[in-house]
């Protein structure tokens, strides 16, 4: 009898195992989907800072931008849209951009569980002047 007992205790037991195991290694799943649109995010927002610190009273930082974004959330895995906003409401150096990627999470093991999960991530650069500071160097001239 005792071992009919333990299959049974282990046929309710196996299910809410499984249930758990799954449910631990899709969330780390989750989490490295996370983790890597974070990175894609950080990666635009400097590139967002970059373009505009090189054209700060023209929109030509839009040039090529969709690509670029495109390849980020490939890159990622992030099946969703990138955003853009300005903090500070002025593309001047020292302000702020600030890139926000939603993403909906597919997941791998436990197909259906989570489907269509969203989630969104921001990354945010301060935009650089890119104009070369005067020189320090005592001139060359002969003082009188």
């Amino acid at each position: 009898m005792a071992r009919g007992q333990s299959l049974v205790e282990f046929a309710l037991v196996l299910p809410v195992f499984l249930f758990a195991a799954l449910g631990f290694v899709e969330a780390a799943f989750l989490f490295s989907h996370q983790h890597s649109a974070q990175t894609s995010a950080d990666v635009l927002a400097d590139a967002l800072a970059e373009r505009i610190a090189e054209n700060p009273d023209s929109e030509s930082w839009h040039a090529g931008w969709n690509s670029l974004v495109a390849q980020e959330l490939v890159r990622s895995g992030c099946d969703g849209a990138a955003f853009v906003s300005f903090p500070d409401d002025t593309h001047l150096p020292g302000d702020r951009a600030r890139v926000t990627l939603s993403c909906e999470y597919h997941p791998v093991p436990t197909h259906g569980l989570w489907e269509g999960l969203v989630y969104a991530v921001q990354g945010e650069a301060v935009v650089r002047s890119t104009a070369v500071p005067p020189s320090s160097a005592p001139s060359l001239s002969p003082s009188p």
